[in-house]
């Protein structure tokens, strides 16, 4: 599971950290699948918490631009229902 989200600037994936072992953590972004759908927006923040109350926790960001010129100033928030719980507990990598 991402236990540490961060926020970026547009042209710049959303990051999503999964802990490894204490005090370390991957860069799980693309394979969450969430890098590509967060490359061309600016997010502002994000929350985990469970949405749908199945106990896995899910993600919501909150995007828009700072620069009112901006092509695409105007950005929905986005949020990302966790469907990979099972696939982890199985001990799947896919």
């Amino acid at each position: 599971l991402p236990e540490i989200g961060v926020t970026n600037f547009e042209a710049q994936a959303i990051n999503m950290y999964r802990s490894t072992t204490p005090g370390l953590f991957l860069d799980e972004t693309f394979r969450f699948g969430i890098g590509e759908r967060t490359w061309n927006t600016l997010g502002f923040g994000l929350v985990f918490v469970d949405l749908d109350g199945d106990g896995d926790r899910d993600v919501v960001i909150a995007n828009g631009h700072v620069s009112d010129y901006a092509d695409n100033f105007a950005q929905p928030n986005q949020v990302f229902a966790n469907r990979y719980v099972e696939r982890w507990l199985a001990g799947s990598t896919t």
